[in-house]
């Protein structure tokens, strides 16, 4: 399946894991990126789909070895007493994984954006950008021009 990989943390207190509580209960999905140097930018809809546990696994283990260690010492969103509580679950989680692999944290997984749409926005002068717009019609892609 096409799609776009994200990772979120999934099992937190309802109101504290506000990327992965709030995944699990909605439908879909929205990303924007802006490439300024270009004056473009893309948005990607579509709907959200949790990834199997050895995609998530694979994907954890290609992130950098310090971002890994900090996803085992966070608690993603949930409130943090001080940072020095933070960085002291760093280093346990240095000590406890050293010279070993990262294992990924039970709550750390990943959601794929399957696209329905795509929309690609072209910086113009004047304001008359050019906007074009690709949305899912069964296994084909139908092309739309759309007014800035």
């Amino acid at each position: 399946r096409f799609g776009f990989l994200s990772d979120e943390g999934s099992e937190l207190p309802v109101g504290f894991a506000i990327q992965g509580e709030f995944i699990g209960l909605t439908c879909g999905a929205c990303h924007t990126a802006e490439i300024k140097v270009f004056g473009e930018q893309v948005r990607i809809e579509g709907g959200l789909e949790r990834v199997d546990a050895a995609t998530a696994d694979a994907y954890f283990a290609s992130r950098p070895r310090d971002s890994q260690l900090g996803a085992v010492a966070s608690d993603q969103s949930a409130p943090l007493d001080r940072r020095a509580t933070f960085l002291e679950r760093f280093e346990a989680a240095e000590t406890r994984f050293e010279d070993k692999d990262v294992i990924r944290p039970p709550h750390w997984t990943g959601f794929c954006l399957v696209p329905t749409a795509i929309e690609f926005w072209l910086n113009r002068r004047h304001r008359l950008h050019e906007r074009h717009c690709f949305t899912r019609d069964g296994d084909m892609w139908k092309s739309t021009l759309l007014y800035p």
